[in-house]
């Protein structure tokens, strides 16, 4: 979408086959991006901005929908809890200390204070992408007086696309850029909420509920990078939900993994970053395994 005016919206996405008698899918797609946009006759740079305004109001929706079913649920926390304890095989070596990134909305701050008042070595607790009770004061004085801060907001739930393929389009005044998740973090309030202690000298890195999309890459190879991973004896760990059809859910999600890890390697110059994989592999490093039971 570059800003020169002489293109419309354009989408790489791809679309499922529409029913017979029924509106082609990547047209309404585009018909209703069109019609969140503004008049036909408006700027491009205009409906962009109509656009990054619709979508605040839906994160703010979004917020509120994500504290209403948190609250449906009695004893979310509690389990949610348990399940951290399990992936950190807290009974079995209590002596492991865990950061924590969530790209979860529901849980923060607070709940990682409740952890450590229950005895969980927790070192840090980050939101990557906001909270869902960004706007509840009590929460917001709660958190910065455990975080002996002050006046700072909570941050709000932002969504954001991938931007690889936006750099590499390498269009003047790209108007996709205002909807990256980079760019929508620089303008957000996350940097209060970000611990400056992540990873440096990690055991492990363990992926849980996460689906390992390329909107989120940058942050994965931060993280390895941090860790020296091609050098280290960090352990990548990859939890996968097996649901109804186990050994397809493993193999679409090791796929996932393999992905990332290979895409990865491809930043790493003067090594063999290309065997990343097998690497790790071989070095007992890399791990695929179902939700772990607690």
């Amino acid at each position: 979408m570059p800003n020169d005016g002489s293109k419309s919206f354009q989408s790489n996405l791809h679309f499922k086959e529409s029913c017979d008698g029924e509106i082609d899918n990547q047209k309404q797609f585009i018909q209703i991006v069109n019609s969140f946009a503004g008049a036909e006759i408006d700027s491009l740079e205009h409906k962009a901005n109509n656009l990054l305004h619709d979508l605040h109001d839906f994160e703010k929706v979004f917020a509120k929908y994500i504290v209403k079913e948190c609250d449906k649920k009695k004893n979310y926390r509690g389990e949610a809890g348990e399940l951290l304890k399990a992936l950190a095989n807290w009974y079995g070596e209590k002596d492991n200390q865990l950061d924590v990134i969530s790209f979860n909305y529901s849980l923060d701050a607070r709940f990682g204070q409740m952890m450590k008042d229950d005895q969980f070595r927790l070192n840090s607790w980050t939101n990557i992408y906001g909270v869902a009770n960004y706007n509840n004061k009590d929460a917001e004085h709660y958190i910065n007086s455990i975080q002996g801060t002050r006046l700072k907001k909570l941050p709000s739930p932002i969504f954001g696309i991938d931007n690889h393929d936006i750099l590499e389009d390498n269009f003047d005044n790209d108007l996709r850029l205002l909807f990256t998740k980079s760019y929508r973090l620089v303008n957000s309030e996350i940097h209060s909420q970000i611990s400056s202690s992540i990873c440096s000298d990690c055991d492990a890195i363990i992926f849980y509920g996460h689906s390992l999309g390329r909107a989120d890459y940058s942050y994965f190879e931060t993280l390895f990078d941090d860790s020296n991973l091609y050098r280290s004896k960090t352990r990548l760990i990859f939890y996968y939900f097996e649901g109804g059809t186990p050994l397809e859910n493993r193999e679409r999600y090791t796929s996932n993994v393999v992905s990332l890890l290979t895409n990865y390697g491809q930043t790493l110059s003067n090594i063999h970053g290309e065997n990343i994989v097998n690497k790790l592999f071989l070095e007992h490093r890399l791990e695929v395994l179902p939700y772990p039971k607690f």
